[in-house]
């Protein structure tokens, strides 16, 4: 079995969405310049230059928000999540954190507890570490 992990986004992916976010901020830029226009013209017509100024200012919020979630999660893409079991014994008070390993589940027995001796330890737990909270490897 291979190593669990979400399925990484393609360059080819990212980069066409950098277009579309390209062309929806023209699409944007383009409908606040007429929504202006209909409100400085002669006979304006405030409805639809609102409408426009709207979608304009809109549209630009969510092109900006689409970009930053790309970055974000093209930048964490290469790191893989590190997997952790919580082992602890039912008798005393013995808890240790180890790597994940194919196989573990919660509920699963682990053998001898090196503290009182009793065959009380289990997995109580398994997560992924938070990669926000990880040290940065160049920075430390």
């Amino acid at each position: 079995m291979g190593q669990l992990s979400k399925p990484r986004q393609s360059a080819t992916g990212s980069a066409l969405i950098y277009l579309v976010a390209i062309f929806l901020f023209m699409v944007a830029i383009l409908s606040i310049n007429v929504g202006l226009n209909m409100y400085f013209a002669p006979n304006p017509d405030l409805t639809s230059s609102l409408v426009y100024l709207s979608v304009g200012v809109v549209s630009i919020g969510l092109v900006g928000m689409t970009v930053l979630r790309v970055r974000r999660g093209s930048s964490m893409a290469g790191i893989p999540p590190k997997v952790l079991s919580v082992v602890r014994c039912a008798q005393c008070s013995f808890k240790q954190i180890k790597s994940f390993a194919m196989g573990d589940y919660v509920f699963k027995a682990e053998g001898r507890c090196s503290q009182c001796g009793n065959e009380s330890l289990f997995i109580n737990g398994i997560y992924a570490e938070d990669l926000r909270k990880r040290p940065n490897m160049l920075t430390g």
